[in-house]
């Protein structure tokens, strides 16, 4: 009979760019916007263990708006709230990671090299430059050609025909799911019909 093990947290205070160097070099699984309560943290690894078994004690590391603002220059509207909370899980604890690749869109996991670069590039953007449009892609079958053509059309629809052949030559040539779903991420910012209504009402 198997032993029901309780599973431990080890909450780790981030203060250090050492300490999110190692969250982005291993595209740590990160949720911005999460509470460090006991229940929000439990909601988090009861979701995480329904696709992957996880490490015992299972390390969380904690990441202020003002760490995030202060190590990578973010401004203006750019900047979190300095209060904001931000929780990251290194890839090695979860030991079924491809499991979690699509489900992690539905309570906002993403992947902490992705949040720093988007990050970035937002801070060096110049006014003529485009940025990703919204994608609606949670909640659509996860064919990765229908993904696939859902992505072009909305390339399309922003008047970035070049991008959007760009984007389905490198997806025909992937060589795995998980890097083509990547691929997408790297040409609109996938979100669900919500969050793309959300956006429509301030354009």
């Amino acid at each position: 009979m198997v032993e029901n093990v309780e599973q431990k947290i080890t909450k780790i205070e981030v203060k250090s760019k050492e300490q999110l160097d190692e969250l982005y070099n291993c595209s740590a699984l990160t949720f911005e916007g999460l509470s460090t309560d006991e229940e929000s943290i439990k909601g988090l690894v009861n979701w995480l263990k329904k696709y992957s078994e996880i490490s015992n004690p299972l390390p969380m590391y904690i990441i202020s708006g003002k760490t995030m603002n202060i190590n990578y220059k973010l401004t203006g509207t750019n900047k979190y709230k300095d209060d904001l909370t931000i929780v990251s899980i290194k890839n090695d604890d979860i030991k079924n990671l491809s499991a979690i690749v699509i489900p992690r869109f539905e309570i906002g996991g993403r992947w902490f090299d992705d949040i720093v670069n988007n990050n970035a590039s937002r801070e060096e953007l110049k006014p003529q430059e485009k940025i990703k449009p919204k994608c609606a892609l949670i909640g659509e079958n996860g064919n990765i050609f229908n993904l696939m053509g859902i992505a072009s059309r909305t390339l399309k629809r922003n008047n970035m025909n070049q991008e959007a052949k760009e984007m389905c030559e490198r997806i025909t040539s992937s060589k795995s799911y998980e890097d083509a779903l990547c691929i997408i991420g790297e040409y609109v910012e996938i979100t669900d019909q919500a969050g793309l209504e959300d956006a429509e009402e301030f354009e």
